[in-house]
């Protein structure tokens, strides 16, 4: 295949040939990021040439050979199938492996197996950095050395090594009986590596005593403090049952299919989207291109951060390992915590991802919102287990496109939330939620206008520090 391809071209191709054959073939890949990616079950496609970062992520049933060096981030989160690299791999191989098997005939040039949850890793060189970080299951083994850390934050699993390793005084080593490993030299037998004459030894989990995240100050909501204004002359008020009203929100379309809603919220339970959500440190979940919705879930929780952010430029990379995964079938969209949203906004925006959900943590939401609102060309919604119709028109208003309500609801509830947001939408005077905006609303105190860059109530104009 020529280098010029994308790897969307590439996948698309990939699985439309295997519509008509189980089998097929990719010569001289050219470095491309995310190739190889959500490959249909039982087919089987080898490869060469070089690959780049995030080849066979997301794997879940199909066998893939690789011959020749892969980047970064291989067979990121697969949970299934086979993958066999005859060559190099970069930094964090495995990451997340979840079930299947991945074989490396090389060397690995960073840290290999971080986050393990399930499946069987075989690496046939060294490994350069640390090996097993955070496993909570599967097997790794490892014919050659390791450079870095062994184990770390380990609490479930099974890591066999035959090379050299720095041992520490916490880590539990046991030379391991050659019939223990019957299995797995099986396996090295079927990969055609040679084990014989080896001697390995096993590394035990220690008990994890995991630490308690770091609970933020509890924000203040400002909902309180900002009010709604009423159509008088300079806007019409509409009228119920007579003026149309446009509430729908649309969510994607650029590179993936769109999700289009009537109403601008999510929300789980009855009649509500179907949304794939990918956990830090939680196995990817299947089926993403049966999905109308996927999150990047950036928000840390028992890990503080996903292993395959090495920066903040990875992120784009990320959002393509997705989006391949849904074979394009699903907007994209990234949560994360509140705080500090006007900077990471400038990475989000340069991700190619579909929008943010934001969870409010630290500061109000009122000024994360107000702080983000520039960006009109990215989808904003913000994260509430409940919310009434009145506080709803007040985030829109002040910049969100929407609102992602994590309590299941019924379908009744949403349609009275539904007309509720109608009729408040007719009595401010606005018929398109796109045209919405901080000109419907006034500040009672001091600080929320300083916050929110929304007017004072008794002045005509916005406070100074907005100016």
């Amino acid at each position: 295949m020529n280098d010029v391809w994308s790897p969307a071209e590439i996948n698309g191709r990939l699985r439309e040939s295997l519509t008509q054959s189980e089998t097929a073939k990719v010569s001289n890949l050219g470095g491309q990021n995310s190739v190889a990616v959500s490959l249909p079950e039982k087919t089987s496609v080898e490869f060469d040439g070089i690959a780049g970062d995030h080849f066979g992520g997301l794997n879940e049933a199909a066998k893939i050979t690789m011959k020749g060096d892969v980047g970064r981030f291989l067979a990121n989160g697969m949970t299934g199938g086979e993958i066999t690299i005859i060559g190099n791999t970069g930094t964090e191989a495995g990451h997340q492996l979840n079930d299947g098997i991945l074989a490396i005939h090389g060397q690995v040039s960073g840290n290999a197996a971080s986050f393990v949850n399930g499946g069987m890793f075989l690496i046939s060189g060294g490994v350069s950095g640390d090996l097993g970080t955070g496993m909570t299951g599967g097997t790794v083994v490892v014919i050659g050395n390791i450079g870095g850390d062994v184990g770390k934050m380990m609490s479930g699993g099974e890591i066999y090594i035959s090379g050299k390793i720095t041992e520490t005084d916490d880590m539990k080593i046991s030379e391991v009986d050659q019939n223990d490993l019957k299995d797995v030299k099986k396996l090295f037998r079927e990969q055609e590596i040679n084990t014989s004459g080896l001697d390995f030894r096993r590394i035990e989990a220690e008990q994890v005593v995991e630490d308690s995240p770091i609970k933020f100050d509890e924000p203040i909501g400002l909902s309180g403090s900002l009010v709604l204004i009423p159509a008088t002359i300079e806007k019409r008020p509409g009228i119920d049952g007579i003026d149309d009203v446009d509430i729908s929100m649309k969510i994607g379309g650029k590179v993936s299919k769109s999700l289009k809603m009537n109403l601008p919220f999510l929300w789980n339970g009855e009649e509500g989207p179907k949304i794939s959500t990918w956990r830090i440190g939680d196995s990817a979940p299947k089926d993403m291109n049966k999905a109308n919705l996927i999150v990047i879930d950036l928000v840390p929780n028992k890990i503080a951060r996903r292993f395959d952010l090495e920066g903040g430029e990875d992120l784009k990379l990320l959002v393509e390992l997705v989006r391949e995964g849904s074979h394009g079938n699903a907007p994209v969209m990234i949560r994360i915590s509140g705080g500090n949203t006007g900077s990471e906004m400038k990475i989000i925006e340069k991700s190619n991802s579909d929008g943010v959900i934001i969870m409010e943590n630290s500061i109000p939401i009122e000024a994360d919102i107000s702080s983000i609102r520039k960006y009109k060309n990215i989808p904003i919604l913000i994260e509430r287990k409940e919310v009434s119709a009145k506080e709803a028109m007040k985030y829109l208003a002040l910049g969100a496109s929407g609102i992602y309500i994590t309590k299941d609801c019924k379908q009744k509830t949403m349609n009275e939330l539904s007309k509720e947001i109608k009729r408040i939408m007719n009595a401010v005077g606005v018929q398109n939620i796109a045209n919405l905006g901080i000109d419907s609303l006034k500040s009672l105190d001091y600080e929320t206008s300083a916050l929110t860059g929304v007017t004072l109530a008794g002045y005509d104009s916005i406070i100074p520090l907005w100016k």
